[in-house]
């Protein structure tokens, strides 16, 4: 600028928001008074500079994209007239020379953004290098929290991915920290990432799963955009993004959601607000970790009489609603809010509480404090609950947007239209999802935490792992440990102190908290408080008076009379009402927690409460808000896994556990079994009533280890307990001796009860009516099962319901050994529940006992559907099947059997060798529904045509044909007929609805149903005497049924483990 004047400070900034068409525009009406400029996209394309009168400059014509370009318009002037104006001419204009209009002028405001990437599909891309997509249409965008795709999957979509497709997915990456970053993107097929415009990471092309890292990039700390491609055009579909650096404590983690951010482009008019009924409460709840019953969209937020005047629908008592969107504001400036409601209401701008009008009362109004916001957008939420009275709930807000005047807040609220598409990880109990499949289990909600006191660190001067909080000895001395034991699988780093020992932890506690710590009273010490505040507010975490789990939170929120425990002690709470304790995902909480005024310190041994201990503390998380049930239980479960994770890969002695234990009646241990057993819960002892028992550690009898148990015979009596309840659930191992008496084991006369054995049958159940069906087989191997009263029983290894009906139980009862009819037996482990257990808490409970007896590595699926499993290390002449009582009998020639590794075989495997001379009937297995399951091969230089086949009717061929692997002839092709001829050994598995698996690779080759329709004998080289093979067969098993996908893949598992040496 010239003319003697300085530029202006703040010179107008703007975009020219060309939405209609793509065109030649030309600003030809740039009239100034004196010195002007104007730049579009960076670029001066009129220069009216210097001293002169009005006069007008005009741009060349030029093209611009449909869409927002940077508008810079700069203007001095000194004297004489002042005038200012700006005119264009082009498709906008509809080709005449006119001011550019208010439509087409929007500010240079910072754009709203959401957690995740926003992600756009492309099918029917068949390449493996990324092309031009941002030349294509996307089939369809979602936003993704995280870029974490195995097997075509993203977890919490419930949508796979198949062959062929692209995708882009764009956003920021915010980083915390300045320093140096890593990136990796790990794909089958190509992909790139794109950092700040520069291409950071190439893995590109036709790859299986590969991973390719970035050079070491150093970023400031703030947002960065972000562009990641991939294409998949067959095998695998993966795609994921790591990264290493400031952020991740210098770890390689996935990218988590927190660390990315979409543009929100689509925002509509109004609030979403979800409504949850049965609240009968003044004070708000939780909302967050509730689930609606329904969900809508206000205008504004004035109820009045439970009416939204535009709604249409007007609510009653008990209820709770949560509104949450976008205030726009305009002009920057001081504001004020304000809320009515009757009963309790609260408003959150920016995550800051700014209106707190909680409690039950009438209809009342609280304002906020004054203010500050700038122009641009701000989260909010709106939250109110109703008990009882009238139905009130009112937003309004004063400042420079209203002409400072109080009014509802309407035309500001903005909700995203594409919110609901932000597929978030629901909670999954083995994993985190900022670090999924990295470094174990984190904590929920980092972004949330005032202090992290990890147990690594722990140290007379404790150094918080977020925030500069560190905690003090304010008293005595603290020893720093490092020991398993105490519930503590693995040596692990805690602090003990006793009772002349004080630690400051900081003014860590706010008044909406969370606080997750494992703490534990030293056995023989004095047991008072250990985690406390000082005397206002009263609260305290965990530990009370010889009790654990429980807390008081300036009211008690949990039960206060609990056992003492001297374990260590996992516990979560916050100030709504959840508190978890232990490793059972139940609330034990009754009631919230009263709010303090103001922050507050956290203390062991210290603040005026004369209630010391001797104690142990590991680990001290808390945040600054009532984290949701999920965000809890995930850092309960990172806490649960800290003190009892595998070492080196090995299981650690804790193990998988039982499920629901806050409901257990009694838990038989085997490890403290013996003629006293004493219950790991309540006060119950198995007594021998008769005879005696002996207590034995040894495997066999499907234990795969040394396991502790009780053995007695006929004269041998056992009695629980009376711990029995009318509605109940029931898990052991237990097995018949052999060469034994063989009738019930566990068992009861008055109601008609028995569980597990029945006349010499395994697998049974009668709870005063058969539950089961009462056939099975005599077998002496461990039965490990779990059966409820509501009819739902699980046997053996398999997750299979057998339950036909419910019990008819309806009295409490004592749990016997050999009342009646008596059996010689073994007993291992009994848990016994006051309730009926879900299915998945049943399962987990099989999985635990399961686990406890060893397990004897991968197994096929649904054995009870099998027709026939012809097992390698049986392979013979005769190969009798290890159910039903089919035998394989070689029908001409001769076959070798042999034990030997190769051919894709990496240890010495059984198998049976022969060749075109040779035939095999393996028995009249095969069914209309099926499924087929082998380990086969050609041998190398022989004769290669069928090898497992029919004799004709109907035409069948399994693995092999004519020099080509694996194909499947179901009486019509169900596979494609074109492959490679292999000699390696070939694990394949199909069915009559036209899934077929085969190698290592888990994808349905099949393309067509089996065209099958009667019962026919499975062969090796018969009835096709022109499609002989010289052939190796190591294992087959047939089903009665089409296996689903799942319990295939289970199987080509166990068969693809025996190949490795696994099984």
């Amino acid at each position: 600028m010239n003319c003697r004047e300085p530029p202006p400070a703040d010179p107008a900034k703007c975009l020219l928001n060309n939405t209609a068409d793509a065109g030649k525009t030309q600003v030809i009406g740039a009239s100034w008074s004196l010195g002007s400029m104007l730049y579009l996209d960076g670029e001066k394309i009129v220069d009216n500079n210097g001293c002169h009168p009005e006069q007008m400059r005009f741009s060349v014509p030029k093209v611009w994209a449909a869409g927002a370009h940077k508008l810079v318009v700069d203007f001095c002037e000194v004297g004489g007239g002042e005038a200012f104006r700006l005119r264009y001419q082009g498709p906008d204009s509809g080709g005449g020379n006119r001011p550019i209009p208010t439509w087409a002028l929007k500010r240079d405001a910072k754009p709203f953004t959401a957690d995740g990437l926003e992600c756009d599909y492309f099918y029917n891309q068949a390449e493996c290098n990324i092309p031009d997509l941002a030349a294509l249409t996307p089939a369809h965008s979602v936003v993704l929290p995280k870029i974490h795709m195995d097997n075509g999957q993203y977890r919490s979509l419930g949508v796979r991915e198949g062959d062929q497709f692209c995708m882009r997915c764009t956003g920021h990456l915010v980083t915390k920290t300045a320093g140096d970053y890593q990136f990796f993107l790990s794909s089958d097929d190509g992909s790139l990432m794109y950092l700040n415009g520069e291409k950071v990471v190439d893995n590109n092309g036709c790859h299986g799963e590969q991973e390719r890292g970035s050079a070491h990039k150093y970023l400031l700390s703030g947002s960065h955009k972000l562009v990641v491609d991939m294409c998949e055009v067959g095998g695998g579909e993966v795609f994921k993004m790591r990264y290493q650096g400031p952020d991740t404590g210098n770890h390689k983690i996935t990218v988590p959601k927190s660390a990315l951010q979409h543009d929100v482009k689509h925002l509509s008019d109004g609030l979403k607000c979800d409504y949850f009924y049965n609240q009968a409460q003044c004070n708000i709840p939780n909302l967050e970790a509730m689930t609606p019953a329904h969900s809508g969209v206000v205008p504004e937020i004035f109820l009045n009489h439970g009416q939204f005047s535009q709604a249409g629908v007007r609510q009653g008592d008990n209820f709770c609603m949560r509104c949450s969107g976008i205030l726009v504001t305009e002009k920057a400036g001081d504001y004020v809010f304000y809320l009515s409601s009757d009963d309790g209401s609260l408003l959150y701008l920016d995550g800051e509480k700014v209106v707190d009008n909680n409690g039950c009362h009438g209809e009342q109004e609280k304002g906020s404090q004054l203010l500050y916001l700038s122009a641009g957008f701000h989260k909010l939420t709106a939250e109110m609950c109703e008990m009882g009275g009238h139905e009130v709930f009112k937003m309004q807000y004063w400042g420079p947007d209203t002409g400072h005047s109080k009014i509802t807040v309407k035309s500001a609220l903005k909700y995203s239209g594409k919110e609901e598409e932000l597929a978030d990880d629901p909670v999954d109990p083995s994993s985190d999802p900022e670090t999924e499949g990295d470094e174990g289990p984190q904590p929920a909600a980092k972004s949330s935490m005032v202090a992290w006191f990890k147990s690594e660190d722990a140290d007379a001067e404790w150094p918080s792992a977020v925030g500069s909080w560190k905690s003090r000895v304010t008293k005595g001395s603290v020893t720093r440990k490092v020991e398993a034991g105490n519930g503590a699988a693995i040596p692990v780093v805690y602090l003990a102190g006793n009772t002349h020992t004080g630690i400051d932890f900081g003014k860590i506690m706010k008044p909406d908290f969370t606080i997750c710590s494992i703490t534990r009273y030293v056995q023989g010490g004095k047991q008072e408080r250990i985690l406390t505040s000082a005397v206002s507010p009263n609260v305290l975490h965990g530990h009370h008076h010889h009790r654990t789990g429980v807390a008081h939170y300036s009211t008690w929120v949990t039960d206060w009379n609990k056992p003492s425990n001297t374990d260590w002690l996992v516990m979560c709470g916050n100030n709504k009402g959840v508190v978890y304790a232990g490793e059972d995902k139940k609330n034990i909480a009754s009631a919230h927690g009263n709010l303090a005024n103001a922050d507050f310190n956290l203390y062991i041994n210290d603040g005026g409460f004369n209630e010391l201990s001797d104690f142990g503390v590991m680990e001290v998380i808390t945040w600054d808000r009532a984290l949701s049930a999920d965000e809890m239980w995930t850092t309960m479960e990172y806490l649960n896994w800290k003190k009892a994770r595998p070492a080196d890969g090995q299981q650690g002695d804790v193990g998988l556990q039982p499920a629901a234990k806050s409901s257990m009646v009694a838990w038989f241990k085997s490890e403290d079994a013996d003629a006293q057993w004493p219950s790991a819960v309540g006060s119950w002892m198995g007594q021998v009533t008769q005879g005696s028992v002996a207590r034995k550690v040894e495997a066999g009898n499907g234990a795969a280890k040394p396991v502790a148990y009780l053995v007695g015979n006929t004269h041998t009596g056992i009695d629980f307990g009376k711990i029995m309840k009318p509605a109940f659930t029931i898990c052991s191992v237990t097995r018949y001796v052999q060469g034994g008496q063989h009738q019930r084991i566990l068992t009861n006369n008055n109601p008609n009860f028995l569980h597990g054995h029945w006349h010499q049958k395994a697998g049974l159940a009668y709870y005063n009516a058969w539950v089961t069906d009462h056939q099975g087989s005599g077998d002496t191997d461990w039965l490990v099962m779990c059966g409820n009263s509501q009819g739902v029983v699980f046997a053996g290894e398999e997750r299979k319901n057998i339950g036909t009906r419910k019990a008819a139980v309806h009295q409490e009862f004592h749990l016997y050994i050999n009342k009646n009819e008596v059996s010689d037996f073994g007993v291992m482990e009994v848990i016994v529940w006051d309730r009926a257990l879900s299915q998945d808490e049943m399962w987990k409970s099989m999985e635990y006992l399961i686990w406890k007896k060893g397990s004897v590595g991968p197994q096929p699926a649904a054995k009870s559907s099998m027709v026939a499993w012809f097992k390698s290390e049986d392979a013979d002449a005769q190969w009798p099947s290890a159910v039903n009582s089919f035998t394989g009998r070689v029908t001409r020639g001769s076959i070798t059997r042999k034990v030997e590794a190769g051919n894709g075989a990496a240890k010495p495997v059984v198998y049976l060798a022969g060749n075109t001379q040779t035939s095999i009937d393996f028995g009249k297995i095969m069914k209309p529904a099926f499924t087929i399951c082998s380990v086969t091969r050609y041998v190398q230089g022989g004769q290669q045509h069928r090898i497992l086949t029919s004799n004709g009717q109907p035409n069948f061929l399994h693995g092999h044909w004519h020099q080509r692997t694996p194909l499947a002839y179901y009486n019509n092709w169900v596979t494609p007929h074109v492959g490679p001829a292999l000699t390696d050994w070939l694990v394949m598995c199909g069915n009559s609805q036209g899934v077929v698996f085969a190698g290592t690779e888990r994808k349905n080759i099949g393309e067509r149903k089996a065209a099958v329709h009667q019962e026919f004998h499975l062969y090796i080289n018969e009835g096709f005497t022109s499609e002989l093979s010289d052939f190796g067969v190591m294992e087959v098993i047939v089903w009665d049924r089409a296996l689903s996908e799942d319990e295939m893949w289970k199987s080509m598992e166990y068969l693809s483990g025996k190949l490795q040496g696994s099984s």
